[in-house]
Parts: structure tokens; C-alpha cells; sequence
């Protein structure tokens, strides 16, 4: 007699619409995907044919490339579904340069079956030996992509740009890239061909200079001013961008390297650093005049202030300053180095209507009632707008 439990459970996964399973795989791993063949004889081959392929070696084959490598050839090999809208493929442990031959192959199985949302997260082994680390043993952007023009959505991780033709991403919406090298003429190139972009986060080094001596850091920063302001220009139509310690360490050379110093159309702005210098901090808020979102987050750095007591800041302000900021969300951690930002953020945007503020959890030296602590400095600074509420929680690391 068959299980009657057993019967409900397929019932309801029989009564679940494709789209809404298929949403359900893209974020699965692969692995678990594949497994969902023994449900059912309906699910034998269901798999194979969905649109999101979510190759997220995370929780699959860890440490072991050859593995992986062969279960992604089996998988693709077995797909027969009508198009891939979304393809994932994001090593979190270090490859081989050897299977950066299967990776094109699977970029370009990607592009066969109409894919429109790309995320390439490629680890190479040589990231670890940064001196006279000249980036040639990291994965290359086939050329192959940059003709692609049915993309909307683009990511790539710790991979090299390297471009020879035109770009032809007409359609493209949202560009992420964290890349070990890439020219500004490169990035200029790339911003060029794409006329719909709307979201653009870019990442040049991956905290490189705090582990290289002062002259190479000094040299770095001279070095990533003069690239981004470069770039400043064709950027200017984006509406949300993210800037990594790195980038807003050099704001202000990058400011004065430039005269379009404003981001006219950016309405949501992300901030991941350690704002130990508040004026540089200002500067780079002073670029967005029409900043509707401002999100910060903390880069989690060693270190702990446990000083509460009222920090002041002055800074020539501008007149737009933060004249269009609604929300801010802030996830910070041990330190209270902080507050002398939101001091600022609470005292001019006149039109803010919340703050979201998370905490994490703050150990021993610091005081057992910290939460209270912040959520009383918070409460008592200045606000310029009388319609914005605080929200404060606590995070478990």
C-alpha cells in the first residue's frame, strides 16, 4: 500500500507551478538540484530542462577541482532545456589555470541557450603571492562575451578584462566587477557599449594596502585616483554604486583629478570601509547630491573603541548636501568609530525618514550593555528632519 504522506508530499510539489521551482533551484547548489531526480519519476529529468544553473561550489565538492570540474561538464551535458536565463558559475576555493579552458566552455554553453544573467567568480591559485604578482595566471573574459548582446545582468569576480574589438552590451542593466587588473580605458570601453546600465559596482584590489609595504601602498593609491578618475565620466548615468575601502580612501585625489565631481543620478549608494578620516567620508557623500539611499558597512577590521562619550566633527558643507537622503542602513560591528558620521548623517538630512541601525554583537572589553549604550547616543543626537525614526537591532557573528 502506498504511503498516504507520501502522495500528499508529491501532490504539492506536483501543484507547484515550473517558474516558482525553477526559482526555487537557482538558489540551490547544483548538487542538491541534481538530487531532486529520486523525488519522483516526474522529477527524473526535470532538472534538466531549468532555465537557473547555479554552479556554487560552496557546499559542493570542496577542495577537490577535478571533481568539480567533471560534475559541471555532466551536468551541462545532460541539460536540455530550452534557454538559460541564468548561469552561475563561483569558486570560493582556488582552481587550477587548467580548467579555465572548461570555464570558456561554459561561458560559452551559456551564451548558446540565450543566457541574460552572467555571475563568473573564477579563484586562481596565485592570489595568496601578491609580490610581483602580475596577473597573467588569472582567468581571461573570453572575448567571445563582450559581442554578447542579450545580457541584462553581469558579474565577475577575479577574473582580467582584457578587450579587443568593441563591447555590444546593449541590453545590459546591472555590471559588477572585482577585478585584479583592468585598465581605465578598458573600463571606459566597457561603459561605453552599455546604454542601459543602471546598477555598476567596481572593485580594483582586494585589500592590498594593508599588506604591502608604504611605498607600494602610497603607489597604489596614486595609481587607483588617477583610474577611477578616468572613469568618473562615463559612470555619471548609473543610479546605484558601491565603493570598497580603496575607492573611497582615494576620493579626494580623485575629486580634484576630476571636474565632473558629481554623480547626478545616483539615487542609492553603498559604503564598505572604515571611515577613520570623516572629511574624506563627507567628501565622497558631497558627490552624491541626490542620494536617496546610503548604505554602510562595516569592513570589519581589528580593533575596538569603547569611548562613548559625544564626538563632534566640523567640515565645510555644502548646500545639497544630503538634501534627497530618505533611509540609511548601517551594519557595523566592534568598534564606535562610527558615530561621528551619523552625527553628520542625522544633522543635515533634513528629509531622512529612517535609520536602520544593526549591530553586531560587541564582546568583552567592551560593555556588556552596548546596545543600550548606542541606541541612547543614537536617540540623542541632533536630527534636522522630525519625521525620522531609528530602528536598532544586534547581530550574532
Amino acid at each position: 500500500m502506498e504511503n498516504p504522506k507520501r502522495c500528499i508530499h508529491e501532490d504539492l510539489l506536483r501543484d507547484l507551478p515550473d517558474c516558482l521551482l525553477f526559482d526555487i533551484f537557482w538558489r540551490l547548489p547544483m548538487t542538491d538540484v541534481v538530487r531532486t531526480s529520486v523525488l519522483s519519476k516526474r522529477w527524473r529529468n526535470f532538472w534538466t530542462t531549468a532555465p537557473f544553473l547555479n554552479f556554487d561550489n560552496r557546499a559542493m565538492l570542496l577542495g577537490d577541482g577535478s571533481k568539480l570540474q567533471n560534475f559541471v561538464n555532466q551536468a551541462l551535458s545532460c541539460w536540455n532545456g530550452d534557454r538559460v536565463l541564468k548561469f552561475r558559475f563561483h569558486s570560493y576555493h582556488e582552481i587550477a589555470s587548467s580548467m579555465y579552458s572548461d570555464v570558456d566552455l561554459w561561458v560559452n554553453f551559456a551564451q548558446r541557450n540565450g543566457v541574460e544573467e552572467l555571475h563568473l567568480h573564477v579563484l586562481c591559485i596565485t592570489k595568496r603571492a601578491w609580490p610581483g604578482f602580475d596577473g597573467k595566471e588569472v582567468y581571461r573574459v573570453p572575448p567571445c562575451l563582450y559581442s554578447y548582446s542579450s545580457l541584462k545582468e553581469l558579474s565577475l569576480q577575479s577574473c582580467n578584462l582584457e578587450i579587443s574589438g568593441n563591447v555590444q552590451w546593449n541590453k545590459l542593466e546591472s555590471l559588477k566587477i572585482n577585478a585584479y587588473t583592468a585598465a581605465p580605458a578598458v573600463i571606459n570601453q566597457i561603459l561605453s557599449g552599455t546604454p542601459q546600465l543602471k546598477v555598476f559596482h567596481l572593485t580594483y584590489v582586494d585589500k592590498v594596502l594593508d599588506s604591502v609595504p608604504f611605498g607600494l601602498g602610497h603607489f597604489l593609491q596614486i595609481w587607483l585616483s588617477h583610474a577611477l578618475s578616468q572613469i568618473l565620466q562615463s559612470i555619471q548615468h548609473a543610479e546605484n554604486i558601491a565603493l570598497s575601502d580603496c575607492c573611497t580612501e582615494v576620493v579626494g585625489a580623485l575629486k580634484m583629478n576630476c571636474v565632473h565631481s558629481a554623480f547626478l543620478n545616483v539615487k542609492s549608494l553603498e559604503l564598505r570601509c572604515c571611515f577613520d578620516d570623516y572629511k574624506q567620508v563627507v567628501g565622497v557623500l558631497a558627490m552624491f547630491p541626490r542620494l536617496e539611499k546610503l548604505i554602510i558597512r562595516d569592513k570589519k577590521e581589528e580593533g575596538l573603541q569603547d569611548d562613548t562619550e559625544p564626538l563632534k566633527f566640523e567640515a565645510n558643507i555644502p548646500e545639497s548636501f544630503l538634501l534627497q537622503l530618505r533611509t540609511i542602513e548601517v551594519t557595523w560591528s566592534e568598534r564606535y568609530d562610527i558615530f561621528p558620521l551619523i552625527e553628520i548623517l542625522l544633522k543635515y538630512a533634513s528629509k531622512l525618514e529612517k535609520i536602520v541601525f544593526q549591530l553586531y554583537e560587541i564582546k568583552s572589553p567592551a560593555p556588556s550593555n552596548s546596545l543600550s549604550l548606542v541606541s541612547q547616543k543614537l536617540k540623542g543626537m541632533q536630527r534636522s528632519s522630525t519625521n525620522c525614526t531609528i530602528n536598532i537591532t544586534q547581530l550574532r557573528i
